[in-house]
């Protein structure tokens, strides 16, 4: 959540009002579908959508039918949507990016899955054969370093059937032993390297999370290569932020672990919520920012609807919204009667870890 205020912040100082961007729950938006198209409402009230949205909402919690089906009603209805729905969706599922990164030769460390929705049909004899134990084991959902741990042995998954919670897959990745605890992240706004930093672990853990007591030395402009390496990847990706995880390398000089949809940036707070804030008001029409709002027909969040009757697609693409003076404090926003430009959805769930 502090991430999401920090932004707010920057929007400030960038010319954003708070009448024009806010932060939004997912839990308080509901999807109307009908003949003529589709609405929104947030909580009884028929608004009209952003004209962009910034989703801050971690794949530890993502989930497809609730969280990305919002993400496509939004695209459908005209908002750009950072990041756009199938980077989302791919990012939230660690097989899939990296999958796609394959394809374009991407360094990475080997990595195994499987479609069986029972451990007991997973092939631990083929995991062992082709990546040598000791193997890196993750959930495909995993986030913050959670559901990540180094097994000695492959056939040891066997003995672990009846603790792991087995709601999504496990993948298995070959152990880069010349970074066990330490990584690189890399946050790729824009196609721009802004932040980089290598985390390294406090124990002798090969999780090197802050989130999980670990330690973050800020190396910006350091390692130009693994930065222009986080890049290439952001753009095969097409994504408009990425939290880029490198693994050293004797054999590449770096791997590609995996990709956030959602990174952190405790570390660098008020530079990257700056360049979020500049990303998000690019992404905005030039009328959108360079016309005074009694003057503009924008697609709008919370812009009052005098009439009883539901608006349509057409009618949300239509109208000219008219907003008033009054606006509350964007920690406690829930005013209705705002312009909104930018919109910064989150959820109440867990979100002290956004």
């Amino acid at each position: 959540m502090n991430s999401c205020i920090k932004i707010l912040e920057s929007l400030n100082s960038n010319g954003i009002s708070n009448k024009e961007a806010r932060i939004v729950f997912n839990e308080d938006l509901t999807m109307r579908i009908e003949t003529n198209g589709l609405s929104l409402y947030e909580g009884d009230s028929l608004v009209r959508p952003p004209l962009v949205v910034l989703t801050r909402i971690h794949s530890g919690c993502m989930s497809f039918d609730f969280h990305v089906t919002l993400l496509i009603h939004l695209e459908l209805m005209g908002v750009i949507v950072c990041n756009p729905s199938k980077c989302v969706v791919s990012c939230t599922n660690k097989v899939l990016h990296l999958a796609e990164l394959a394809l374009h030769n991407i360094p990475l460390a080997t990595t195994l899955s499987y479609s069986s929705k029972s451990l007991d049909m997973v092939n631990t004899k083929l995991v062992e054969k082709e990546l040598k134990s000791p193997v890196i084991v993750k959930s495909v959902h995993g986030n913050r370093g959670n559901k990540v741990f180094l097994l000695p042995q492959a056939d040891m998954m066997e003995e672990m059937k009846g603790i792991l919670n087995h709601d999504v897959p496990y993948l298995f990745q070959h152990y880069v032993k010349e970074s066990h605890g330490r990584d690189m992240r890399v946050i790729v706004i824009n196609n721009e390297c802004v932040f980089a930093m290598i985390r390294s672990s406090n124990t002798n853990s090969v999780k090197a999370n802050l989130s999980q007591g670990g330690t973050g030395e800020i190396v910006t402009g350091k390692y130009p290569d693994a930065e222009a390496l986080a890049i290439r990847i952001s753009k095969i990706l097409k994504m408009d932020l990425a939290g880029v995880d490198l693994l050293f390398s004797d054999e590449h000089g770096y791997v590609c672990c995996e990709v956030n949809n959602c990174p952190a940036f405790t570390l660098a707070l008020n530079l990257v919520a700056t360049k979020i804030a500049q990303m998000l008001i690019s992404k905005l029409p030039v009328n959108a920012v360079s016309t005074p709002k009694s003057e503009n027909k924008l697609l709008t969040l919370n812009a009052p609807i005098a009439s009883s009757t539901p608006l349509s697609v057409t009618d949300l693409l239509t109208s000219t919204p008219t907003g008033t003076d009054c606006c509350s404090p964007y920690e406690q926003q829930k005013c209705a009667s705002c312009e909104l430009d930018i919109s910064l959805l989150t959820t109440s769930f867990d979100e002290t870890k956004i």
